[in-house]
C-alpha cells in the first residue's frame, strides 16, 4: 500500500470542516461531511452528488476525516462585545454541537487506523484538523470584529485651559434642552449635548452635532459608556466615525473626571449594534400585515441572512431568476471540478456559482416544515477577497454587489473560455449631441449592462409614473448648454437610446434625492405594467439632414483613479462615470469631487466617457519600474504586466492579486492574450447596426429595498414564477398577496420574442 500524502493542518492552513465546498451539505447534515486529510478541502458524500467521489478522483486523496455534529440545547448566553468567537462575544456557531468523528478511507470500507503503518501521522492529522477553527469561524470573526483606532483629531486634541470642573448635576441632562440619556460630553471644552436625531423622529436633538459644527470641536464622548479601566464610546463628528482615544483617562481628568470612579450605565454604541444583529428579525415580513403562503420545492429555497446579507440573496436570486444563468450554473458541475485550477474550491468563483445554482434551485433544501438552511457565507467571502466593502457584515448596496458580481463573471468565464452569460445583459448605448440650429450632431457609443433611470417624487393625490414612463425618461431629450463646432450656436440637445437591445434588461431605478446635500430615499410606487414598451429609447443615429461632427482625436490617456474612492461615491447614488471624471478634476479628493458632481450636474458630457480613461480595474501599459519591482519578487513579466493593468497600475493591490491567484496566473495570463487577440478582429462598436427589432419586455423580476432610509433598511426580491409573483425574503419564500414591485431598486425585464 502506498503512503498516503499527509501533514497536520498548520495556522496557516485553511481547513473547511463546516460544509461541503461544493454544495450546502453541512457537518449538521443528515450524513454530515467529509474533510479530506491531504488538503483540507471539504465535500460531501450524499447520494445525489457525491462530491467526496469527484474530489477523490480528481486529486486521487482517499482518507478523509467524517464529521457529524448534532445541535444541543443551551442556555442564554451575555454578550458585552462587537465580535464572534473570543472572550465576551457571541459564539461564533451560535449554537452548540456534539461532534462524531470516524477516519473513512473511500476506496477501502474495511481500512482501519489501527493497522496502517501511518497509524500515528493519520491520528496526528485527524487531531490537527479536530483542533483546528473552522475556516467559516474564521471568516465570521473576520467580518464581525470592529477594530477602532484613533484619528488626527483625537490625537491632536487641544483642551481649553481653566475649563470648569463639571459635577454630577452638570453632567445630568443637555445643556440645550431636558433630554437626560444619551448625551455626549465635547472633550474639548466640555459643552455636553444630546445624539443624533434619526431619521424617523426618535433620538436626541442633535445638540452635539450642532455645537460640533458652530465651534469646530469634533471628539465627543459618551456619559454612561465610561468604565474604570478607561473605555467608553468616542466619536469623531469630522471623521463621523467611532474613534479610539488612548489617553481618554487624561482627557476626562481635564474637567474633573475621575475614571475610576464611573460606573457604566448606557449601553455602548458596539453593544446596541451587535445586539441588534443578533436579535433582529432580518427575514421579518415585507408584507406586513399580509397572510403569505408559504412555497416549497424547486426554485423556491430562501438563503439564511448572516447579518446584513440580504443584499447579496435577494441579487443571487434575481440572478438565478434568468433561466439562461440558471441552466449555465446548474449544468456541468463534475466536468468543471475536474478541470478546475483552484486547489480550495472556496476560491473558485464557477465552483460557487455552481453551488448557490444548486442550492437556490434544486429543492433539496426547501420542503414543508423545514426552514432553508443555506447561506451566501463563503460566495460573500470570495467576493470579499477583491471588494472590501463586501468582505464586512455592514449593509452594502445591492446594485452595486449586482455590478461587482456581474463583473467577475465575465473576467472568470475568459479565464476559464467558458460561456460568458453576463452577455445577457449587455447592449450599445448611444449618446447623440445635435445643436438647436444647424444639427450638426456628434454620436459616441459605448457597451453597457444596465440603464439607470431616476424615480421622481410626486405629490399627495398625484398619480405616481409607470415603469415604463421612467424607463424611457432616461432616454427623453435634454436641452444642454453647448457650443456648437459648426455655427457656434450655444443650444444644443442630448439623447441616449439603446443601438442594441439585450436580451435581458437590468434596470437600476434610483430612488434618491438630495436635501442640503443630504440624501433622501424617493418613495414612489411606480405602477407595473405587464409588457413595457422601450422604442422610444432605440437609437437614432444619423439621420437625412444632420451634420456629423467627427470627434477630434483622442487626448492623452487620463490618470488612473482610486477604484475605492469611486465606491464610496457611487454608493452616494451617483454614476460611476460621473465620479471618475469628478475625481480626476479634483485630484482625488472625494469631498470635492462630490461638490464638483453637484455644480456640473447640467453638463452636457457629464455621462460621457473621457476620451481615453483609466481605471485601477482596466488601466494602461504599466510602468517599467512598476513591472520590474514585481519581477524582483520572483514573478515572470507577462504575470507581472497582467496583475498591474487589473489594479489599475498600483504595485500593492497587484502584489496582493497576484498571491490571491497564485494558482491560476498561468491560465489568466493565456486567457488575456486570446482576450486581446480576439478584440483587435472584433468589429468596431461604431460598425455595429441598430436593431430595428421587438423593443417591448415584460418584467421577471426586482430587488426591492424596505425601509425611508438610504443608508440603512432591508432587502428582498419578487421573482414571477409560473405567472405569479413570488416573494424571496432571505429564507422564506411565499406567493406574495399584494407584490410590492413598484418600490423596486433594480429590475430585470425580459425582451419579448
Amino acid at each position: 500500500m502506498s503512503a498516503f500524502p499527509l501533514r497536520p493542518a498548520g495556522p496557516a492552513d485553511v481547513v473547511h470542516k463546516d460544509e461541503c465546498c461544493y454544495c450546502f451539505q453541512a457537518a449538521t447534515s443528515k450524513g454530515g461531511i467529509l474533510v479530506c486529510l491531504s488538503c483540507f478541502v471539504s465535500a460531501c458524500g450524499s447520494e445525489v452528488h457525491n462530491h467526496a467521489a469527484v474530489h477523490k478522483e480528481k486529486t486521487g486523496h482517499v482518507l478523509y476525516l467524517h464529521i457529524q455534529k448534532t445541535k444541543l440545547e443551551k442556555g442564554e448566553e451575555n454578550v458585552t462585545k462587537l465580535a464572534i468567537g473570543v472572550a465576551g462575544g457571541a459564539s461564533a456557531g451560535g449554537d452548540e454541537f456534539e461532534t462524531e468523528t470516524r477516519i473513512v478511507h473511500l476506496e477501502d470500507d474495511t481500512f482501519s487506523t489501527e493497522s496502517s503503518p501511518q497509524a500515528g501521522e493519520i491520528e496526528a492529522v485527524a487531531a490537527s484538523v479536530i483542533a483546528a477553527e473552522s475556516a467559516e469561524v474564521v471568516k465570521d470573526v473576520e467580518s464581525w470584529e470592529a477594530v477602532l483606532t484613533d484619528c488626527a483629531h483625537v490625537r491632536e486634541l487641544a483642551q481649553v485651559e481653566g475649563a470648569p470642573q463639571l459635577e454630577a448635576k452638570a453632567l445630568s441632562h443637555c445643556a440645550s434642552c431636558e433630554l437626560s440619556s444619551n448625551l455626549w460630553l465635547c472633550m474639548t471644552c466640555g459643552a455636553l449635548g444630546c445624539g443624533r436625531k434619526n431619521w424617523d423622529g426618535s433620538g436626541g436633538n442633535n445638540h452635539a452635532v450642532d455645537h460640533a459644527h458652530a465651534t469646530g470641536h469634533h471628539v465627543v464622548c459618551k456619559l454612561g459608556t465610561i468604565t474604570p479601566d478607561g473605555n467608553a464610546d468616542i466619536h469623531c463628528y469630522a471623521c463621523d466615525e467611532e474613534r479610539k482615544d488612548p489617553l481618554l483617562a487624561q482627557h476626562l481628568a481635564h474637567f474633573g473626571i475621575d475614571v475610576s470612579q464611573q460606573e457604566k450605565t448606557e449601553r455602548s454604541l458596539a453593544e446596541l449594534e451587535l445586539e441588534q444583529n443578533l436579535s433582529f428579525d432580518f427575514s421579518a415580513p415585507a408584507e406586513e400585515g399580509k397572510k403569505l403562503e408559504p412555497i416549497f420545492g424547486k426554485g423556491y429555497t430562501g438563503m439564511k441572512n448572516l447579518g446584513n446579507t440580504c443584499y447579496i440573496a435577494s441579487t443571487l436570486q434575481v440572478l438565478f431568476a434568468v433561466p439562461e444563468i440558471a441552466q449555465r450554473y446548474t449544468k456541468g458541475w463534475q466536468d468543471h471540478i475536474m478541470s478546475c485550477s483552484s486547489q480550495d474550491p472556496s476560491l473558485c468563483l464557477e465552483c460557487q456559482m455552481y453551488k448557490v445554482g444548486d442550492g437556490l434551485l434544486s429543492g433539496r433544501y426547501s420542503s414543508e416544515g423545514r426552514t432553508a438552511d443555506i447561506t451566501p457565507r463563503m460566495i460573500k467571502f470570495l467576493v470579499g477577497r477583491e471588494h472590501p466593502a463586501f468582505r464586512t457584515m455592514g449593509q452594502q448596496d445591492a446594485q452595486e454587489f449586482l455590478q461587482f458580481l456581474l463583473d467577475a463573471l465575465h473576467r472568470d468565464a475568459r479565464r476559464i473560455k467558458s460561456e460568458d452569460a453576463t452577455q445577457l445583459f449587455d447592449h450599445i448605448a448611444e449618446t447623440k449631441i445635435s445643436c438647436a440650429q444647424c444639427r450638426a450632431v456628434r454620436c459616441a457609443r459605448a457597451h453597457a449592462n444596465q440603464v439607470t433611470a431616476h424615480v421622481r417624487s410626486v405629490a399627495d393625490g398625484q398619480e405616481a409614473p409607470s415603469l415604463e414612463d421612467t424607463v424611457c425618461s432616461a432616454s427623453g431629450l435634454e436641452e444642454v448648454d453647448l457650443a456648437c463646432p459648426v455655427c457656434g450656436a450655444q443650444s444644443a440637445h442630448k439623447r441616449t437610446g439603446f443601438v442594441t437591445f439585450p436580451k435581458y434588461l437590468l434596470v437600476q431605478a434610483m430612488r434618491f434625492e438630495y436635501e442640503n446635500w443630504v440624501p433622501k430615499k424617493v418613495m414612489t410606487s411606480l405602477r407595473i405594467p405587464d409588457q413595457l414598451d422601450l422604442h422610444a429609447m432605440r437609437a437614432q443615429g444619423i439621420v437625412e439632414g444632420d451634420i456629423e461632427v467627427k470627434d477630434t482625436p483622442a487626448a492623452p490617456a487620463q490618470p488612473p483613479v482610486d477604484e475605492s474612492k469611486v465606491e464610496m461615491i457611487t454608493a452616494m447614488g451617483f454614476p460611476a462615470v460621473r465620479a471618475k471624471k469628478a475625481l480626476r478634476e479634483t485630484n482625488g479628493d472625494v469631498e470635492a469631487a462630490i461638490n464638483w458632481i453637484m455644480a456640473h450636474m447640467d453638463d452636457p458630457d457629464i455621462d460621457m466617457e473621457d476620451s481615453a480613461p483609466q481605471t485601477q480595474s482596466g488601466a494602461g501599459s504599466p510602468s517599467e519600474e512598476s513591472v520590474s519591482m514585481l519581477m524582483g519578487m520572483g514573478f515572470p513579466r507577462e504575470q507581472a504586466g497582467l496583475a498591474l493593468r487589473e489594479c489599475g497600475n498600483s504595485v500593492e493591490r497587484a502584489v496582493e492579486w497576484l498571491f490571491s491567484h497564485v494558482n491560476e496566473l498561468d491560465a489568466l495570463v493565456a486567457a488575456a492574450n486570446s482576450q486581446e487577440r480576439q478584440g483587435s478582429a472584433a468589429p468596431a462598436i461604431d460598425a455595429v447596426p441598430i436593431d430595428t427589432g421587438a423593443a417591448t419586455y415584460v418584467p421577471r423580476a426586482c430587488i426591492v429595498h424596505l425601509g425611508k432610509s438610504p443608508q440603512s433598511g432591508h432587502y428582498v426580491a419578487y421573482i414571477q414564477r409560473e405567472g405569479r409573483w413570488v416573494l424571496f425574503n432571505d429564507e422564506k419564500v411565499a406567493l406574495s398577496s399584494s407584490p410590492q414591485t413598484g418600490l423596486g431598486y433594480v429590475y430585470v425585464l425580459e425582451r419579448t420574442q
